[in-house]
């Protein structure tokens, strides 16, 4: 689903309007393996990001939450030219702890939170 946003600029005692688009995440992301070691696994959190046309893809990051720490981290886009998806990435390895959960954001979307992975 696209969003889309009214904005309205004010110059010389006019007011115009525009439509601006803003693409969005397409669905709520993942994360692989769901469960492994501490320290040691490499968990792999994705989402696809839809574009609207003509915007280029914009900055995401994935946030990781447990417990009360919670980090925040730029994820690599890959895209092909002309292309109307981008796929984010992004891989860490994670303390022991069953209570993770994630999401993504940008400036103009962002996920709800999901649950995972188990890190023993």
């Amino acid at each position: 689903m696209r969003k889309s946003r009214i904005i309205t600029f004010v110059g010389f005692g006019m007011a115009l309007a525009a439509l601006a688009f803003a693409g969005s995440f397409y669905g709520d992301g993942t994360v692989w393996p769901t469960s492994g070691y501490a320290n040691s696994t490499l968990f792999t959190y994705a989402i696809a990001y839809d574009l609207s046309p003509g915007q280029n893809p914009p900055v995401a990051y994935v946030d990781i939450y447990r417990g009360s720490t919670y980090w925040e981290s730029n994820m690599m886009a890959i895209a092909g030219i002309d292309s109307a998806v981008v796929y984010y990435f992004y891989t860490r390895t994670l303390p022991a702890g069953s209570d993770y959960a994630f999401g993504f954001h940008t400036v103009d979307d962002s996920t709800i939170l999901t649950l995972g992975p188990t890190v023993q």
